[in-house]
């Protein structure tokens, strides 16, 4: 159960205004009767069962969660229930079915209205929340098969069927089947393994967001990889996709990939690697298809005339493993990538001829490049209480190849070249102990500000300006040409017990998320959690 604290006690209210934005663009605020008062709190329980019988392993399991949002409107009743079988014919044949059926019940807003407490409350832009109430249900066969001669076997299916009833003229449902059958030769006094298989897939999507028609998405795709070891040190990988995607009738777009990648043991303990690798991805119904209104004159429109993404990736890394007497094991990794894209897809605004969003290929190639940082290790803290740590550090530099500053296809806050909703550093570490059966733990959380969104928020959204300037650092101002911003570190603290009662295990854990309480984002206009509490109860039967 979750009980949230925020300063912005919205549920104390009789009422609340959703403003209209900058000048009263797209209309007048509006003042309505808070039907939502009550405070922010989330519960819920989970189960899973496990069985052997014979030959057949049966898992099973379900959850329940109802949730009243931190944001004013939001919340959400969901279930689930899972059955998967496998029926063993012997050590070397086997066939099963996994199900997935899900129910919710949710309402959500877009974007918020402004300052203060009006960060939890939507913007009269987009208007109150949208309800949804979605069914879902999953059905996956597979067989396998493996000889003892290094022959292997898969056969998997899928059947995916969802339908969502909207409270704005949005309703949809989607049925999509999977298929792929897979082989594997391994020739251990080569160690050498190959792998091939074919994939297909087939999407047919009704919406009301597709003007009340249907559509429907058909890929399929042949692949091979070869993967090599020499000399028990080095291992080389190279793989090759043939694909093929096609929309309605639409003609056929047949693209090859290909990756390479190397790793070799340097030492003891020390591994390196590095890859090459092509990328692909074809433009999906929604971003073709979709049209949609936010607000009178304000929504999300179609692009027929969009084109496929392609593009490439490096990585080059080094793994170093760490041994520190009898107590400390860890590991050390850093890797440096470059990606780069050509007709890369992303919704943007525009303004010909109504004011929204729709998603386009920039025009200038893309690309990102960074480095990625991972130390992590387990021990015994005077040689006596289990502890773990991990620490993450990722920093990207994404930019366009070629940028103008005069050109008017970005549209961005920012000025300078950086492209749109990249956030550069981002840090998690995670440290936890245990002193007896009792547990404690603290996870650290860093994001630096999002320097760079669509012009547009700040227009209809003038408190933009304020949030960005509460994160500047100091001496720097909105108004520089590329300003200097401070992030946001989010505190996490919890403890558990953990105990056994004949043939039971049970434990109970009290978290504190957001210990500062801090108001933050990670996607403009949605202001993210504030503090809340939390505690947990788990038992096993054995």
């Amino acid at each position: 159960m979750t009980k949230t604290s925020v300063d912005k006690k919205w549920w104390a209210l009789d009422s609340i205004t959703l403003k209209a934005g900058a000048n009263g663009i797209f209309g007048r605020d509006t003042t309505i009767e808070n039907t939502y008062n009550k405070r922010p709190y989330e519960a819920g329980f989970s189960f899973a069962y496990r069985e052997k019988i014979g030959k057949l392993d049966i898992v099973a399991g379900g959850m329940f969660n109802k949730r009243q949002g931190h944001r004013w409107g939001e919340n959400e009743t969901r279930g689930r229930v899972t059955i998967n079988l496998r029926y063993r014919i012997n050590d070397k044949m086997s066939f099963g079915v996994n199900t997935n059926l899900l129910s919710s019940k949710s309402q959500t807003f877009f974007l918020w209205g402004g300052d203060g407490i009006s960060k939890y409350i939507p913007s009269a832009v987009t208007g109150i929340p949208t309800a949804s109430r979605s069914f879902r249900t999953s059905v996956d066969p597979f067989f396998r098969y493996a000889d003892t001669k290094g022959n292997s076997h898969k056969i998997l299916g899928r059947y995916i069927r969802t339908a969502i009833d909207n409270s704005n003229n949005q309703d949809n449902s989607n049925d999509f089947y999977y298929g792929e059958y897979q082989y594997q030769r391994r020739i251990d006094k080569w160690n050498f393994t190959i792998t091939t298989g074919a994939v297909a897939n087939h999407v047919r999507s009704k919406s009301q967001l597709f003007g009340d028609t249907s559509h429907v998405g058909t890929n399929i795709a042949g692949y091979l990889q070869l993967d090599k070891k020499f000399w028990n040190r080095l291992t080389i990988t190279y793989g090759f996709r043939f694909e093929s995607n096609r929309l309605d009738k639409q003609k056929w777009e047949t693209k090859p990939v290909s990756r390479v990648g190397v790793s070799v043991q340097a030492a003891k303990y020390t591994y390196i690697r590095t890859s090459f690798g092509q990328g692909y991805r074809f433009p999906t119904i929604a971003e073709k298809f979709i049209t949609t209104e936010l607000s009178p004159g304000f929504g999300i429109y179609p692009n027929r005339d969009l084109t496929s993404e392609t593009g490439l990736s490096v990585e080059v890394g080094i793994k170093q493993g760490i041994k520190l007497g009898k107590y400390v094991r860890a590991f050390a990794d850093v890797a440096a990538f470059y990606t780069q894209y050509k007709n890369m897809m992303e919704f943007n605004f525009i303004s010909n001829p109504t004011f929204g969003f729709q998603a386009n290929n920039v025009k200038s190639q893309t690309m990102i490049y960074g480095m990625e940082a991972t130390i992590g290790g387990e021990g015994k803290l005077f040689g006596k209480f289990p502890t773990t740590l991990q620490l993450g550090y990722t920093y990207i530099v994404p930019k366009y190849k070629k940028y103008d500053e005069n050109n008017d296809e970005y549209k961005d806050v920012a000025k300078y070249n950086v492209l749109k909703y990249r956030i550069r550093h981002q840090f998690v570490g995670v440290w936890d102990i245990d002193f007896k059966g009792f547990t404690f733990g603290i996870t650290g959380t860093y994001f630096s500000f999002m320097e760079n969104i669509d012009n547009i928020f700040a227009t209809i959204l003038p408190s933009y300006y304020s949030y960005a300037a509460s994160h500047l650092k100091k001496g720097s101002k909105l108004s520089d040409i590329k300003p200097k911003f401070k992030g946001d570190f989010i505190l996490d603290l919890r403890i558990g017990y953990h105990f056994t009662r004949e043939n039971r295990e049970f434990n109970f854990s009290f978290n504190v998320k957001n210990v500062a309480n801090r108001e933050y984002t990670l996607r403009p206009a949605l202001v993210e959690a504030p503090r809340n509490y939390g505690f947990r109860m788990d038992m096993t039967f054995n």
